[in-house]
């Protein structure tokens, strides 16, 4: 995607298309160095100025400028000077993950000669010997130093750049490295054959469609080849990225060796503290990954919606639904945000409560992204109901879980998820069969139970699921997710009489009626709170207790 998005490579395509012409001596040197500065100004003003483009922008205009004067341009100064002008236009792009690769980019070029790698500093008779040698000896010597250097140039970027990239985009590509070789050429020829399309277009229209043809036939050559290394196993793995203190040591580091005089530290002990410090992230992965002797609950804020996030004591998660009422990319990347902040690559079990996609529209994304065991729905689920068909949610639901890895599942009333250990799972709704009403009635309503203590998740449980609750005895709960999204209807002073919770999570935007709420469940001593006002929301069960909190570090109480 970054090669179609508007960047600083396009316009340093343009340039370098523009440089090469200018060399055939068409045009005189220093028009033409004036031509390049402005055609480079006029494209950023058109593509509004993004923060790459100025960047680049700036590189090659001063590029021209010290070819006017005479004078070579200083790589660190000119980075420099584009730095100036792109946070003096919006401060807030130094905050910004685009902005952050695109300097980081260009740092490394600065930093590392590639051609001293790949093309040694010949001496006189070498030089002889290559002018003397036939034509097609120095082309091919030209294109295997070319692919050397794009190829170490690829390599070095991505290296460099790949921890931002991890802990932003939570990706990791090893494939980069060589695509980045192949793809530039069909990038490089579309954008010359759509630069020459709107050149000559309006006078030769005839000349115009066929450089458009060109430059369609480039992009179809660009979509093949992604689409071909896409296929391609351990091309690209999702993943958690290192934490901002690491990442900001890191380059730190980098710049710190980068600084120094050549010499004054070997290349072995440089790369010794690289690889060193890369350790040090290895071992924060591992040990957040040992088992601990705790169970987290954590209801995500995701808006009007539900995700609560089952850390088990012995490192298995478990998610009860994962959606919200909008773009399901959106609510995804809540969930698997939080989970990759957690070190979670591995989703034991999604539980999805019913057939609404507010409950269930991000566990597509997550399949696509984590290693998913199970996904566990109620019998009544996917089955068409008073002779109706299943909505295009729950359609593409389906097909997302057959086109993964995980198991489909179906969990009924009285079931007990077989998940060992002091940890209990226990479904008390709704019955293999279902029950009369709506897919809300027949939420699947989880029993979570771990040191005494126990919390309840009930999905939008309302109508005859609910009264099938109440008919129940009593159960007492520490800490209850409110049917419904707080939903009065769902949430009867009879129901906060059964469960008498000591804290009620409402999952949902901020038109929920909190007010409301706090006296039909504080008649029982209950406090609700509400993840569109706390954010997530988590519950965490140990020997000392339970004790209830915002990730904000806010607590509530402990008991």
């Amino acid at each position: 995607m970054h090669l179609l998005s508007i960047s600083g490579l396009h316009l340093g395509i343009l340039a370098g298309f523009m440089f090469f012409f200018l060399r055939l001596g068409f045009v005189p040197r220093r028009f033409g160095l004036v031509a390049i500065a402005i055609a480079v100004m006029l494209y950023a003003r058109l593509t509004d100025s993004e923060p790459p483009v100025v960047r680049a922008t700036v590189l090659v205009v001063a590029l021209c400028t010290g070819a006017l004067l005479g004078r070579r341009a200083l790589e660190w100064n000119t980075l420099a000077a584009a730095a100036i002008v792109v946070l003096a236009m919006n401060p807030a792009e130094l905050f910004r993950v685009g902005a952050q690769l695109s300097f980081l980019c260009m740092a490394v070029f600065a930093a590392f000669d590639i051609r001293t790698f790949t093309q040694p500093a010949p001496n006189a008779l070498d030089r002889l010997l290559h002018q003397a040698a036939p034509w097609p000896v120095r082309l091919s010597r030209a294109l295997r130093r070319w692919a050397a250097q794009v190829t170490l140039a690829s390599l070095a970027v991505c290296l460099v750049t790949s921890p931002l990239v991890m802990a932003r985009f939570h990706l990791a590509s090893p494939i980069a490295v060589v695509l980045n070789c192949v793809v530039w050429f069909p990038m490089a020829l579309a954008m010359l054959f759509g630069f020459l399309t709107l050149l000559v277009g309006g006078v030769f229209p005839s000349l115009g469609s066929a450089f458009g043809a060109l430059c369609g036939a480039s992009f179809e050559a660009l979509n093949v080849i992604i689409a071909s290394a896409r296929d391609i196993s351990g091309g690209c793995y999702w993943m958690p990225g290192p934490d901002d203190w690491w990442l900001l040591a890191f380059y730190l580091l980098l710049s710190a060796l980068v600084s120094l005089p050549r010499g004054t530290i070997p290349l072995r002990w440089q790369v010794a503290l690289v690889a060193g410090w890369i350790g040090v992230a290895f071992v924060v992965g591992a040990v957040r990954a040992l088992p601990r002797d705790r169970l987290d609950v954590t209801f995500l804020s995701v808006g009007h919606g539900c995700c609560a996030v089952i850390e088990l004591p012995d490192g298995r998660t478990i998610l009860c639904d994962a959606g919200h009422m909008g773009s399901p990319d959106a609510g995804g990347r809540t969930v698997a945000g939080y989970l990759w902040s957690r070190g979670i690559t591995r989703i034991d079990a999604i539980l999805v409560s019913h057939a609404d996609a507010d409950h269930f529209n991000a566990v597509p994304y997550l399949l696509e992204r984590f290693d998913v065991g199970q996904v566990l729905v109620a019998p009544v689920m996917f089955q068409e109901r008073d002779g109706q068909r299943l909505g295009a949610a729950v359609e593409a639901l389906e097909a997302a879980i057959a086109a993964s890895n995980a198991q489909l599942a179906n969990v009924r009333e009285g079931e007990r998820l077989a998940i060992g250990g002091d940890v209990s799972l226990r479904i008390l709704s709704p019955p293999a069969e279902g029950v009369f009403g709506s897919d809300n009635a027949n939420s699947v309503v989880l029993a979570v139970e771990y040191r005494g203590r126990r919390i309840l998740i009930t999905g939008d449980l309302e109508g005859r699921g609910l009264n099938r609750m109440l008919e129940r005895p009593p159960f007492d709960v520490d800490v209850l997710l409110a049917p419904h999204h707080g939903s009065l209807s769902s949430s009867p002073p009879e129901f906060a009489q059964w469960a008498t919770p000591e804290w009620v999570v409402v999952s949902g935007g901020f038109r929920g009626n909190l007010a409301l709420l706090e006296r039909v469940y504080g008649a029982v001593g209950a406090t609700p709170l509400h993840t569109a006002r706390a954010g997530a929301i988590r519950a965490s069960i140990d020997a000392a207790g339970i004790e209830v909190r915002t990730l904000g570090r806010r607590r509530f109480a402990r008991e």
